[in-house]
């Protein structure tokens, strides 16, 4: 008998030949060959350099949406006719819009209003040092983004011509922003475009360091913007990722702390969460900092949101973490706060990649398994845990993710989940990297507890990641699927978006699949606490229109508008980026951005019929042959009640109770249990504030739970 190793995969093939017959009856079947099982690629994201030279305008501009789309190429899909293009403001380059966490366009609900946050471009007012480019301007539609509505280049939010550019060109770098108002205004007077951005001050390292600040009243007559600029010191500043309004008026973002000044980035182990509250007698902001301590060594991407009630929210960082012996992939790690951000919890990590979960086994199901076997054909089977010549598959999440939360304080992360290795063949690497090839599936994992998360797959991806410029040289960026989260203001209706090729439409290139990215969407509804149903599909919203194939570093505003013409639709905020020719050109690459109009899609889409495909351990049980007592606990924190919700895989006496950390029982109950799912409540009113322990028992398995009544 031979036993797989740490074998190349040409090895793996030979010795498959020995252990297919090993494989489990009925587990999913799929085909690769030794090269896409052996494919790499590392997750990565583009940085843009510390330049300080002045705008340069570009020579041939005005053609290049025609000579984007000729490189179209035939397809058969639909034309979504109901599109318009509005030609935004420009910027000196991309990377005012690359990196997914962040939120450049954000449409206020409630005000029918909405804003893109960008740097200067060409034909923005260059200001004394003649940098447009240095500076940070605004586009504005008060009438729900209907084209013609748009007043471009607002501001300047934030000019370093404020500064002692002597020292350093104190220019503004990788914005983001959104619309403030009152808590229950619907009045535009009333609002504020706000933004915040890294600075680049030179006080973190030789460039970065600065986090500045812009605002501007919405009012009339128009009140002239203001901004700040805070230096590093305590806490260090660097690009921050994340931004949220919550419905009692306050404003947070999140900056993961990192220091430069050896040169590198080095990670400072705490996050730091900003709060913001508008003060209208000033025209000025409030401002409190919390620390959360969270020792990693990478973090990939952060989101922070919250719920329509304003008080519950969650901060998800993607990252890797030596405390919870994750190294070699990127696993999200959750902070929920229920008091409004005042206090947040410790940072919980979401095992992706567990020794045993009813949970997070059938969702592992969806993707390619958790166990697997090689087949001397190329196949990979899945088979039951601990099979012979098995192995282990290893997941990750991709580099960037998204949030929102439900009506019902659930947390929504939406990633692509990706293979990175197998255990004791072909495992994962430091740093993470990723098998593309095998598959990459867009996930919701939902959860009110990071310690029971759940979730389902809701589509697959087509093409990862394309490249724009010269992708044979340096003159380039790169950008991924952007995955992005946009909730109805009442968080009743969630949908995710996400730019990926139809690649029916557009033939793969290889190295740059999703250089042809469209947006496509599919809508959740919130039927009660966890409990969700999906659209039939997935659609695809800009095929067919000006902006097929063309949506390149697509944002998604937060919030979706309601449509004026159907009480069961919404309009979901769209912007993407114009490239100008990259012929011979070098950076800074100047791009004009553009406003999708018209992306409506129906909360009543096929009457919400199909339930997502979240959990099903009796179908895991047979799948796997795990037959393992499982419960869940929730709330935790508890207040007033706690229920254990079970899983049972074969049904008798069920004893249940709860003692407290000296082993006291505080509650028991006896009774008969049938096989599958079995909920039980617990009134926990009457308990002091500490640590419990819920215990359940049936037949001879036995199960243990810890949770906090607050």
């Amino acid at each position: 008998r031979f036993k797989m190793r740490k074998l190349v995969f040409s090895t793996l093939l030979v010795a498959a030949a020995m252990t297919q017959a090993h494989a489990g009856a009925g587990g999913k079947t799929k085909k690769f060959t030794a090269a896409q099982i052996n494919q790499t690629t590392r997750l990565v994201r583009h940085t843009e350099p510390s330049m300080v030279g002045k705008t340069v305008k570009p020579g041939n501009y005005g053609d290049a949406l025609a000579r984007l789309q000729a490189k179209r190429a035939p397809g058969s899909n639909s034309v979504q006719d109901n599109i318009a293009i509005s030609t935004l403001g420009e910027s000196i380059n991309p990377f005012t819009v690359i990196g997914n966490g962040k939120t450049n366009l954000f449409a206020h609900p409630p005000i029918n209003t909405i804003a893109f946050i960008r740097r200067g471009g060409p034909t923005d007012p260059g200001g004394a040092s003649d940098a447009p480019g240095n500076k940070l301007f605004y586009d504005v539609n008060t009438r729900g983004g209907s084209d013609g509505n748009w007043q471009i280049s607002r501001g300047p939010l934030f000019t370093n011509d404020l500064y002692d550019l002597d020292l350093t060109n104190h220019a503004p770098r990788y914005p983001q922003g959104l619309i403030w108002a009152p808590s229950g205004s619907t009045d535009t007077n009333q609002a504020v475009v706000f933004s915040q951005m890294p600075v680049l001050d030179g006080s973190n390292g030789a460039s970065w360091g600065g986090q500045g600040r812009g605002w501007q009243p919405l009012s009339s007559p128009v009140q002239a913007p203001k901004q700040s600029l805070s230096p590093s010191g305590d806490p260090l500043h660097y690009i921050s990722e994340g931004m949220a309004l919550t419905s009692t008026g306050k404003i947070f973002f999140i900056d993961p702390e990192r220091d430069l000044s050896t040169g590198s980035v080095v990670y400072n182990n705490r996050v730091t969460v900003y709060g913001m509250s508008y003060n209208s007698a000033t025209n000025d902001w409030d401002s409190t900092i919390v620390y959360i301590p969270f020792n990693g060594t990478a973090i990939a991407s952060s989101s922070i949101e919250f719920g329509p009630d304003g008080t519950t929210g969650y901060i998800v960082l993607f990252a890797t973490s030596p405390d919870y012996g994750i190294t070699t992939v990127y696993a999200p790690f959750v902070s929920k706060t229920t008091d409004g951000g005042l206090t947040w919890s410790e940072f919980h990590l979401v095992d992706l990649n567990p020794e045993a979960s009813a949970n997070v086994d059938s969702l592992r199901h969806q993707w390619l398994g958790s166990w697997v076997n090689f087949q001397s054909d190329g196949a990979i089977v899945e088979v039951p845990a601990n099979s012979p010549y098995s192995h282990k598959v290893q997941y990750s999440t991709s580099f960037d993710l998204d949030i929102s939360v439900d009506k019902y304080n659930y947390c929504h992360i939406m990633t692509a989940i990706v293979v990175a290795g197998f255990t004791d063949t072909l495992e994962a690497a430091d740093p993470p990297t990723i098998r593309s090839a095998l598959g990459q599936w867009l996930t919701d994992v939902y959860l009110n507890d990071p310690y029971f998360p759940s979730g389902f797959v809701f589509d697959q991806v087509k093409a990862l990641r394309g490249c724009w410029g010269d992708c044979a040289g340096t003159e380039n960026f790169t950008e991924d699927n952007r995955p992005q989260t946009t909730r109805s203001w009442d968080g009743s209706v969630i949908g995710f978006c996400y730019f990926d090729t139809d690649t029916a439409a557009y033939d793969p290139v290889e190295g740059n699949e999703n250089s042809n990215p469209d947006m496509w969407v599919r809508l959740l509804r919130a039927d009660a606490p966890g409990q969700y149903r999906l659209t039939k599909q997935v659609r695809n919203k800009t095929t067919g229109s000006n902006a097929g194939g063309q949506v390149i570093c697509g944002n998604v505003s937060p919030f979706m508008l309601p449509s004026t013409t159907s009480d069961s639709s919404f309009i979901i905020p769209v912007s993407a980026i114009l490239l100008s020719s990259f012929d011979g050109a070098t950076s800074p690459w100047p791009v004009t951005h553009l406003y999708i109009d018209g992306v409506t899609i129906s909360s009543k889409y096929d009457s919400f019929p199909v339930k997502p495909r979240v959990f099903d351990p009796v179908a895991v049980a047979k799948k796997t042959g795990s037959v393992a007592l499982d419960m869940i606990l929730s709330p935790n924190p508890a207040k007033n009640s706690i229920s254990a919700a079970l899983f049972v895989p074969k049904g008798g006496d069920a004893l249940i109770s709860v003692t407290n950390s000296l082993g006291q029982i505080m509650d028991r109950k006896t009774l008969k249990v049938s096989s599958g799912d079995v909920r039980i409540p617990f009134n926990t009113s009457a308990y002091k504030t500490g640590i419990y322990f819920l215990n359940a028992s049936v037949g001879d398995q036995r199960i243990s739970k810890r949770f906090v009544k607050e």
